[in-house]
Parts: C-alpha cells; sequence; structure tokens
C-alpha cells in the first residue's frame, strides 16, 4: 500500500509544478513590444495629439495592475504612442478615465513630490539591463526626472532639458512628451532595440499598472522591461553641451548712522555655465565655469564667517 501511494505523489507531482500561475511575469525574451514610428513631420507639443501621425503609430494597450488587484488588467483603459524623429523621442499617452472629475492633479516644482495621478516612462537605453532613465508627468503637467543606477538608486541631480505638455478633457488626460536624444545614452547603430517600461498610478485607486508587468514577489528592475523596437538608424549623440546661467542676488540691512562701508544694500552678480562633453558612448566629462556654492562667505569687516539668507532675490 506504501509503495502504491508513493508512486502516486510521484506522478502527480509534476502536476502541481507545473500549474498555471497568474502572477508569474513572462521570460525577458517574451517581454511585450511597443513599435516606434519613424517620421520627419514637426510635432506641436501641446498636449492634444492631433497631428495625422500620432494615429498612424501602433498603440499599446496591455497595461497589468501591480496593485491593488496584481495581474488584472488596468481599470482604465490607458493607450500609448512613440514615435521617433530626426533628433527626438515623441511619446503620446492618451489615459482615459470614466470620471475626469475625479482625476486628481498637483502643481509642484520640478523633482518635488507629485503626489497625484501619474504616466511614467523608463527607457533602458543601453538595453544593458542595468541602468534607466526615468521621465514621470501628472496632469497638472507637473514632472520630474532622475537616472536610476545598477544598484537601484535614483540620481535626481540628472536634469536634461526635454518637454512635455497635458492637458485634461471628457475622456480622461493626456500626455506628450520630446525627449531630444543628445540627453540620452546609447549605442548608436542598425535597428535599435531599447528596454523600456511605463507605468501609470490613479491615485484616488491607489493603482498601479505597468506595461511589462513584474509580479510583486519579483524584482522590478531594468531586466523585466519590455522592448522599444523599430527605432532604425539612430544618430550619434551629441559630444559637447553648454548651459550658461546667470545669478543675481540683493541683501537688504540696517547700518549704523555714519558708516562709510556700507549703505544698506549689498547686490552681487554673476555669470557661468554647465558643460557636458561626451568622451565616449558611455562616459562624459562635466565641468562648471564660476560655480555658485551657497550662501556661506566670509565678512573681512567683522572677521567671522556667518550665513546670509538674502531677504530678495532673483
Amino acid at each position: 500500500m506504501r509503495v502504491i501511494l508513493l508512486a502516486a505523489l510521484f506522478v502527480a507531482a509534476p502536476a502541481f509544478a507545473q500549474a498555471p500561475d497568474s502572477t508569474h511575469a513572462l521570460s525577458h525574451a517574451d517581454a511585450p513590444k511597443i513599435h516606434a514610428l519613424q517620421t520627419s513631420e514637426h510635432i506641436k507639443l501641446d498636449g492634444k495629439l492631433d497631428e495625422p501621425v500620432w494615429s498612424k503609430a501602433q498603440p499599446v494597450d496591455g497595461f497589468t495592475q501591480h496593485d491593488p488587484e496584481e495581474g488584472k488588467p488596468v481599470s482604465e483603459r490607458t493607450e500609448v504612442r512613440i514615435l521617433v524623429g530626426e533628433d527626438a523621442l515623441y511619446v503620446g499617452a492618451r489615459l482615459f478615465d470614466r470620471e475626469p472629475g475625479k482625476i486628481r492633479r498637483r502643481l509642484v516644482r520640478r523633482d518635488e513630490n507629485l503626489a497625484s495621478d501619474y504616466f511614467a516612462l523608463l527607457l533602458d537605453s543601453y538595453h544593458d539591463h542595468l541602468t534607466t532613465y526615468r521621465f514621470r508627468v501628472n496632469p497638472a503637467g507637473s514632472y520630474d526626472d532622475c537616472y536610476i543606477d545598477s544598484r537601484g538608486s535614483n540620481d535626481f541631480s540628472w536634469d536634461p532639458v526635454w518637454e512635455v505638455r497635458t492637458t485634461i478633457d471628457s475622456l480622461g488626460w493626456t500626455a506628450e512628451m520630446e525627449i531630444p536624444l543628445s540627453q540620452l545614452r546609447y549605442n548608436p547603430g542598425p535597428d535599435a532595440v531599447w528596454g523600456i517600461q511605463m507605468r501609470r498610478w490613479i491615485d484616488r485607486k491607489q493603482e498601479l499598472a505597468e506595461f511589462s508587468f513584474v509580479p510583486k514577489n519579483e524584482t522590478s528592475d531594468a531586466s523585466r522591461y519590455g522592448h522599444l523596437v523599430d527605432l532604425g538608424q539612430l544618430p550619434s549623440p551629441k559630444h559637447l553641451e553648454i548651459l550658461p546661467y546667470s545669478l543675481a542676488k540683493a541683501h537688504y540691512h540696517k547700518v549704523d548712522s555714519g558708516d562709510p562701508f556700507q549703505n544698506g544694500s549689498d547686490r552681487v552678480g554673476s555669470l557661468g555655465a554647465d558643460l557636458k562633453y561626451g568622451l565616449t558612448s558611455n562616459l562624459t566629462l562635466d565641468g562648471t565655469v564660476n560655480p555658485d556654492f551657497g550662501q556661506v562667505e566670509v565678512d573681512p569687516a567683522v572677521g567671522r564667517s556667518c550665513s546670509r539668507a538674502p531677504r530678495t532675490a532673483s
């Protein structure tokens, strides 16, 4: 009897091991794809996606919930299209919502907490399954961006030059992004393929949906992204970028009567520039001319260090 029972268990074990799991992610080779449409048309960035070329691009809409109902389709329809121009990548997202009046938006400064609905684009432009550029925007047009290294650390000091516009209408909201290729690092070549992930957060539902679904019990990093294909022959990244800037400060304070050295106001102006020079496709030299290192100064008249917070500044 024991021999018969053990035999039955060994026969049944493979059947249980191969039972389908609705929250199991596909292998990377089977990850979803989004096809970029190459175009030479001018895209007016207004968040409306009304240029004819947008309708020609093949959309993806298979977003899957990560939270709260893992593995189920996103509760609000989501469509994304991608165009690639001569020097920029364009992303058009139509985020449908059956209750547009309940779309949560928040106007904040760049790289501050969006705390609202948002759409996020993550690009593994080297397709090395290690590093990522992230671009994120909410319905109010507030946005943030960061570089994610191979350890998963977010670097918000990376501030690329890119543009995004959003609109809210009776169908939901839209986001239209323009990301210059000069702001990304990649290996130029024919038929380039990048890793891509897209996420949608619906704040009132506390719902997070992904383009390339990854279960909660598995690591959600660049190795699990989908594929951005049909990019064609990309140009070599630009090797030199210069960002000039100016700074003006004014400090008003009380002075003693008859003081010949101070008149109650200090005005300071300066010029500087940040420089980026691409030594190779994956090595960039960063430099700064005449940086502003904050407010710590030395006052020779008093002979001590002090931290001055100007009352007015521009």
